[in-house]
């Protein structure tokens, strides 16, 4: 799979370069497509880029989709809530006329909030000649254990490959989750992981250097290639010869 990495020496600068290139892509979409279709990661870095996203007012934020690569089966006013990080970080920060956001309704069971969910996809964002939705970019995070989204190692959710959303399975509490599938994530136009803080260095390493498909996120392979934006503390177990 080819990689392409981009790393920044702050945090801070991760968040604008990462903002930057999410808010290229979607710019792209809407000027070539009319509209631009987005699924969404969650974690604290993610939350940093959204942030930035939040002062670009003049965006035809109407002509965004936003939806969510994975969601935690919580209350929607939970901490824990992807669509709470949201709303916080961008949607309330943004003029009335904001995006268009699809929530996951984790009310549901999990199966049935997958199944749901996946029909919403379907019917809003176009399909591509393998029948299969493409967004115009997916944003993934990376957990220590090489997990991204809701596909966490050794868990059905990784090897399903028909359903484009499934009920996942996470080793730690909130461990009812909603996921896209691997087939969804590798039918977009544009992939960006977005990875900061020491914390993440070793796990970095392992899918990017380590063997093929010991890793969840080592399965994400869309056509474009995968785009790792990482800070300095996060590439810092990179060999040389990987650093851009």
């Amino acid at each position: 799979m080819e990689r392409r990495l981009r790393i920044f020496p702050t945090p801070d600068a991760l968040r604008v370069g990462s903002g930057l290139a999410v808010m290229g892509a979607m710019e792209d979409a809407v000027r070539t497509r009319g509209a631009a279709y987005v699924a969404l990661a969650g974690g604290g870095t993610p939350a940093g880029t959204y942030g930035w996203l939040a002062d670009r007012v003049t965006f035809p934020w109407p002509s965004a989709h936003l939806f969510f690569g994975d969601e935690r089966c919580v209350p929607r006013d939970s901490s824990e809530s992807n669509q709470r990080m949201l709303r916080s970080m961008l949607l309330e920060k943004l003029p009335s006329a904001g995006p268009n956001v699809y929530p996951v309704d984790t009310a549901l069971p999990p199966e049935e909030a997958a199944a749901r969910y996946e029909a919403v996809v379907r019917d809003v964002v176009p399909a591509g000649a393998g029948g299969v939705p493409v967004f115009d970019l997916v944003l993934l995070g990376l957990g220590a254990d090489g997990h991204t989204a809701s596909l966490f190692p050794a868990t059905a959710a990784v090897a399903e490959r028909t359903r484009l959303v499934a009920a996942g399975a996470a080793p730690v509490e909130p461990s009812r989750r909603v996921t896209m599938t691997l087939p969804l994530i590798n039918a977009a136009r544009k992939v960006m992981f977005l990875v900061s803080g020491e914390g993440k260095a070793a796990a970095v390493r392992s899918v990017i250097e380590g063997p093929p498909g010991d890793y969840p996120a080592q399965l994400v392979a869309p056509a474009g290639g995968a785009h790792w934006y990482l800070d300095a503390a996060a590439a810092s177990l990179l060999q040389e010869r990987n650093r851009p």
